[in-house]
């Protein structure tokens, strides 16, 4: 159903004004209120950037009337509410939106933008649920007779669901396809022309990569059929015979020798498929010698405060596994300079197929004993920060969580710092995104391992150019 213009919506049926949303992050609570403003907009056009944010554009109801930006972050909304379930569907043209929120430059610096904490969507209630619950007209019947349903075959239902997506979705499509092991999605997109060695993502996967990393037989044996390269490498230097001996997939690991793959080629931690082969696969493997000297330091916060549990740990790792963590950052591609308001900084991505970062981490968690705020299990998906000019920071903000490919949300940000900053580059635990106090400066030391919650408001404080480089591992844990 089409939504009425603006014009036509009689303002009785409107929703009511105690009808919002609010996000749910603790820093943004009603206490903050005096700190927001209200726009209304009249949507233009919507964008969506990964699972996580999505964005309006429009004009203001307000008297200069000028374009606007609306910033939503869905994971932190009310999933329970029939607006925000509107809001993730997402507004058609020409619907009007009411937000409350904070109004930040733009890191481009091309304008204002307004983060919303509050929103409802200006629209009759009968519309809501005609949009979100439409009514279905009755299913023609043949005269004399039931009407009959036939299901199409697995391939056809692929391959006509497959046609309807773009060519960047249908890389997306691969990459589920091959971590799920779904034989019929693989073919489908091959028989469209997608190829098979595109790099998947900013890990520099292949599909072939990513089925051997899962233990996904079937699919790594119908991918080399479609001619899959089998001595292509990830981010870092690991095939995907690398992956699977790793992890103890046997069956794959056979699969890619017989087709050729190259088992002497090291991957990131320097090891061989075949020195793998005599080692504990990675999700049974347990953390190395803990640490002795070890020590973890509590960052007191209020009670009430979303970073009560921060802290840091000094000692918790070898300088073998520093040093093999700053060579890994040098060889690893640049993602791009990502521009903050404070200055720029590259970033690396690197995924740990193999597991030595993780029974790392995991190793100096255990070293402190109970007093860790977490398991300190990492998530394999991690990126390097590297500054590499003065000034480069970043402003307040929260972290949002990462749910790896079994269902496993991570609760705690990790930062591992890999160089020293005597001056500037400290991570600052704040009261808020909003008048900020420090409560605590955690200065950057070569093997510092900092752990917060998410949701956990903190900034980084400006680099001087007498401690660059300024680098670091980042990642989710839980």
């Amino acid at each position: 159903m089409e939504a009425p213009t603006i014009e036509h919506v009689d303002v009785e049926h409107r929703i009511a004004e105690n009808q919002i949303d609010v996000l749910s992050c603790p820093s943004f609570g009603t206490s903050k209120a005096q700190d927001l403003e209200t726009v209304e907009l009249v949507v233009e056009s919507r964008r969506v950037l990964s699972k996580k944010l999505f964005f309006l554009t429009g004009r203001t109801l307000q008297s200069d009337g000028g374009p606007l930006q609306i910033v939503f972050d869905r994971s932190t909304m009310d999933h329970t509410s029939l607006e925000v379930q509107l809001l993730r569907e997402g507004p058609v043209v020409g619907e009007q939106i009411r937000t409350r929120g904070s109004r930040v430059e733009k890191p481009d610096g091309s304008g204002c933008e307004i983060v919303a904490f509050e929103c409802v969507v200006l629209r009759p209630l009968t519309m809501l649920e005609d949009k979100l619950h439409p009514a279905q007209p009755p299913p023609e019947r043949k005269k004399g007779g039931r009407g009959k349903f036939r299901a199409l075959p697995a391939a056809d239902a692929a391959a006509e669901a497959i046609s309807r997506l773009s060519c960047e979705d249908r890389l997306t499509e691969l990459c589920k396809a091959a971590l799920d092991g779904d034989v019929i999605r693989i073919v489908a997109l091959a028989n469209v022309g997608v190829e098979v060695d595109a790099v998947l993502n900013e890990y520099g996967h292949t599909a072939l990569f990513v089925a051997s990393l899962h233990g996904r037989s079937a699919a790594v044996r119908r991918l080399i059929e479609l001619r899959a390269s089998v001595t292509c490498r990830s981010h870092g230097g690991a095939t995907a015979a690398t992956a699977a001996a790793a992890n103890g997939h046997a069956e794959v690991l056979r699969l890619l020798q017989e087709s050729g793959a190259d088992c002497s080629i090291p991957g990131s931690e320097g090891k061989t498929p075949a020195e793998y082969l005599g080692i504990t696969p990675v999700a049974a493997r347990s953390p190395s010698a803990q640490r002795g000297d070890a020590r973890l330091f509590e960052l007191q916060v209020p009670e009430d405060h979303p970073g009560v549990g921060s802290c840091y740990i000094d000692g918790g790792f070898t300088q073998e596994v520093l040093s093999a963590l700053t060579r890994l950052c040098s060889i690893l591609p640049v993602a791009g300079n990502q521009r903050s308001t404070q200055g720029r900084h590259d970033r690396h991505y690197f995924c740990d197929a193999e597991g030595w970062v993780s029974c790392s981490m995991l190793a100096a968690v255990r070293a402190v004993g109970d007093k860790a705020p977490c398991m300190g299990v990492a998530m394999r998906y991690m990126r390097f920060l590297v500054y590499n000019e003065a000034g480069g920071g970043l402003p307040p903000h929260l972290d949002l969580s990462r749910t790896d490919e079994v269902g496993q949300t991570s609760s705690h940000t990790f930062i591992l710092y890999l160089t020293d900053c005597d001056a500037g580059g400290e991570t600052m635990i704040i009261s808020s995104l909003f008048d900020p106090k420090v409560f605590h400066r955690v200065t950057p030391r070569r093997g510092r391992l900092l752990i917060f919650p998410h949701a956990c408001p903190h900034m980084a404080g400006e680099v001087v150019a007498k401690a660059l480089p300024k680098i670091l591992l980042r990642g989710e844990l839980f």
